[in-house]
């Protein structure tokens, strides 16, 4: 079963969010060494984020279409817990379907169809996969059973681009959402087809569909995934991937915009905000780009962020960066908010501040010579670099 939830308390009337998550990353046709067990345990990570009380929702969750297709488990034997009394499955029942290509395709019908405009609903989208590229665009992920047919090797691809490209305009969401923690490998099996690989394409727009979308100025997704030819990563032993990690903290902390008296995060502060979490906050390099139309201008929320908080990371140029600099430390209004560890090394120093604390003073001393920088923190991460022997 892939419906493992479905909230059939909420009012009539009350708009509601609809998810799809699939983490794929059990490869029995991709030869040794291809199954990436993070793929499955990052889409756990989206679904109890997503049904986690604690995750203050705009609109509240309708229901979960799940996938998963984990490599330390047989093809049938995919589990999630119970967490939630509106989960939909049988009683006791923790099973949940592979990523197989032709129950996906049907499954992003159901989850798609669910969608009332009028109602004002959304959607939401989340895979995580080996990722390939057709010729001149990105957003193929790899389904569990890709290259189990050698008359059409890469036939089992969902094409997540052009599912952000059209859904919306056939389904009209209020907002959409879609993520793709994928590499975009250019493959020679792939580009040396004679018209490429579309892969699976389960919903369709027509032109007039398209126009009529973009001239009644309907929201635009919100698509993003790694750039063309990129790679991204993950921990080797499993665990939750880089750009999801990023895309996880970006949701639940900086990616935010002030309405109304609150912060809530909005879409194309995502779109912004993830590769810059990724090097701020954990000090990874992360490649992404946005795929759909016009992502960056995206407004629309997905949660209500009570405390939010931004990741900085401050950097020195010359060899040796931070090495050695002591005392290092952050002033907020001529007071102390936080200093290095004496113990802690590196050419570099990460904290986390109150997005409140937009100006700042770095005070460090590094070869007998006293710095002292303003800051200025803005979500949804800060980079601050010394240059030299900047004062």
């Amino acid at each position: 079963m892939t419906l493992i939830y479905q909230n059939t308390d909420l009012p009539d009337g009350e708009p509601q969010l609809h998810a799809l998550i699939i983490g794929c990353g059990r490869f029995p046709h991709l030869g040794a060494n291809a199954d990436r067990k993070a793929c499955a345990d990052s889409a756990v990570k989206i679904a109890e984020f997503l049904l986690d009380p604690a995750t203050l929702l705009t609109t509240p969750i309708g229901s979960i279409e799940l996938m998963l297709s984990d490599p330390d488990k047989e093809q049938g034997q995919d589990t999630f817990p119970r967490l939630d009394p509106h989960d939909q499955r049988p009683d006791g029942d923790t099973g949940v379907e592979p990523a197989l290509g032709a129950t996906v395709e049907n499954v992003v019908h159901k989850w798609a169809d669910r969608c009332d405009s009028g109602r004002g609903d959304q959607l939401f989208f989340y895979g995580c996969s080996h990722g390939v590229t057709d010729r001149d665009r990105t957003g193929l992920m790899v389904l569990e059973d890709a290259k189990s047919n050698n008359n059409a090797p890469w036939k089992q691809l969902l094409n997540v681009a052009t599912m952000a490209d059209w859904i919306p305009p056939k389904k009209e969401p209020a907002g959409s959402w879609f993520f793709l923690d994928a590499c975009q490998e250019v493959v020679r099996g792939i580009v040396d087809q004679l018209e490429g690989e579309k892969g699976i394409q389960p919903i369709r727009a027509t032109t007039r569909e398209l126009g009529q979308f973009n001239e009644r100025g309907l929201p635009k997704p919100v698509a993003l995934g790694v750039g063309y030819g990129q790679k991204t990563f993950a921990p080797p032993g499993g665990g939750t991937a880089y750009f999801t990690e990023a895309l996880l903290y970006g949701f639940a902390n900086s990616c935010v915009e002030f309405k109304n008296g609150e912060y809530f995060t909005v879409g194309k502060k995502v779109v912004e905000g993830v590769s810059e979490i990724a090097k701020a906050h954990y000090n990874r390099k992360q490649s992404t780009t946005a795929f759909g139309q016009d992502s960056f201008q995206a407004r629309y929320t997905l949660c209500r962020v009570l405390e939010p908080k931004v990741p900085v990371r401050v950097t020195r140029s010359g060899i040796g960066g931070l090495r050695g600099a002591l005392p290092l430390r952050v002033l907020k209004d001529d007071v102390v908010f936080t200093e290095r560890d004496p113990a802690e090394e590196g050419d570099t120093w990460a904290f986390e501040a109150p997005i409140t604390h937009r100006h700042m003073t770095l005070e460090m001393q590094v070869d007998g010579l006293q710095i002292q920088n303003e800051m200025q923190i803005d979500p949804p991460a800060h980079i601050h670099e010394v240059y030299g022997d900047e004062e």
